[in-house]
C-alpha cells in the first residue's frame, strides 16, 4: 500500500507542483469518508467528465448550506461533505472529480483507504498554497488564487482569452479586514499572496455578454461571480453545466440554505448588483497516467 500511495503522490505532486508527502491529518465530519468513496467509486454512463458531471452533482442535491469546520484543528484536512458553502463545494467536487479520473487510469485497483488518502492529497493541493495544510495562513482564501495556482501546473485552464475582458484588480480584502480573519498571524505572507493576485490579469465575461461565454461552455467548468466589492476578487462560486446552449450553475446558495441543481445563471446574476460578471476556468485532466501504476 505504502509504495503505491508513495507513486501516486508522486505523480500528484508532478501535476500539482511541490506537494508535501507526509501523514495527512483529517478531521472527518459524519459519514463523509462513506460519501466521498460513493462517489469516488460511482460508475455513471461515461468516463468522461462533461459527460458524467451533472449525475455527479445530483449526488449532492439539497445538502445543507455551511462552512462546517467548527471544531476543526489547525493543520488538519477539513472533509465535511455533509455540509459545505460554496467554496468548499467547488473545491471538493473538483477533488472528487480529478481523483476519479487518477484511479480510473491505474491499472491495480486500489482499496477504499488508499482511494481516500489521494482524494485528501487532492483536496490539500487545491486548498492550500503549495498543498501545505500546517498553519492557518496556509489556506487559499480568495478564490482566483486557487486557480491561478492550479493553472500554472497546468490542471486548469482560463476559458474565454480573446473573447472576454482582461481585468485586474487591487486585491486586499482580507489584509484590509483583519478583524474578520482573527486565526491569522503571518500578515506579510498573506498580504504578499494579495500582492501577487493583485498583478494578475484575467478574463471576464461581463452580466449581459454571459452569451458569449455559452458559445465555447463545456459541462464541469468552474465558475467564480466577480465582485464590485473592493479588494476582493470573486463573491460566489459554482460548477457549470449547459442545456440546451443555456447556461446554468450548481452552488451551494446561503438564500435557499443549501445545494442547489442548475441554476439559470443568467437569471441569477440579474439579481445581484454587486457582480459585475464571471471567470471561469475549465478543469484539464492528463491523458497519459501509465506511470503512475508504477509500470513504466
Amino acid at each position: 500500500m505504502a509504495i503505491k500511495i508513495g507513486i501516486l503522490l508522486y505523480f500528484i505532486s508532478f501535476l500539482f507542483g511541490r506537494v508535501e508527502h507526509r501523514e495527512q491529518k483529517c478531521y472527518l465530519v459524519a459519514d463523509s469518508k462513506d460519501k466521498a468513496l460513493k462517489v469516488l467509486k460511482a460508475e455513471y454512463t461515461s468516463n468522461q467528465y462533461d459527460q458524467y458531471v451533472e449525475q455527479m452533482l445530483k449526488e449532492f442535491e439539497n445538502v445543507p448550506y455551511g462552512g462546517g469546520s467548527q471544531g476543526c484543528p489547525q493543520a488538519h484536512t477539513l472533509i465535511n461533505l455533509r455540509q459545505m458553502d460554496c467554496m468548499t463545494f467547488v473545491e471538493n467536487f473538483w477533488a472528487l472529480a480529478f481523483t476519479r479520473h487518477l484511479i480510473q487510469g491505474m491499472k491495480e485497483r486500489l482499496g477504499d483507504d488508499e482511494i481516500f488518502a489521494i482524494y485528501v492529497q487532492n483536496l490539500n493541493a487545491i486548498r492550500y498554497y503549495e498543498g501545505k495544510n500546517q498553519r492557518n495562513e496556509d489556506r487559499i482564501q480568495y478564490l482566483t488564487s486557487g486557480f491561478i495556482q492550479l493553472e500554472k501546473t497546468g490542471v486548469l485552464s482560463s476559458v474565454g482569452k480573446g473573447l472576454g475582458r482582461t481585468m485586474s484588480k487591487k486585491i486586499n480584502y482580507v489584509s484590509a479586514n483583519r478583524t474578520k480573519f482573527g486565526g491569522f498571524k503571518d500578515w506579510p505572507f498573506i498580504q504578499n499572496k494579495e500582492n501577487e493576485m493583485s498583478q494578475y490579469s484575467y478574463t471576464v465575461f461581463d452580466k449581459d455578454k454571459i452569451q458569449d461565454y455559452a458559445q465555447i461552455a463545456k459541462n464541469g467548468d468552474l465558475v467564480g461571480l466577480v465582485t464590485t466589492v473592493n479588494g476582493l476578487d470573486v463573491s460566489h462560486c459554482g460548477v457549470i453545466t449547459i442545456r440546451e446552449g443555456k447556461v446554468y450553475m450548481t452552488h451551494a446558495s446561503s438564500v435557499r440554505k443549501q445545494l442547489v441543481i442548475a441554476q439559470d445563471l443568467v437569471e441569477y446574476l440579474s439579481k445581484r448588483t454587486t457582480v459585475s460578471g464571471i471567470v471561469v476556468f475549465r478543469p484539464v485532466f492528463p491523458s497519459n497516467l501509465n506511470f503512475a501504476s508504477g509500470k513504466m
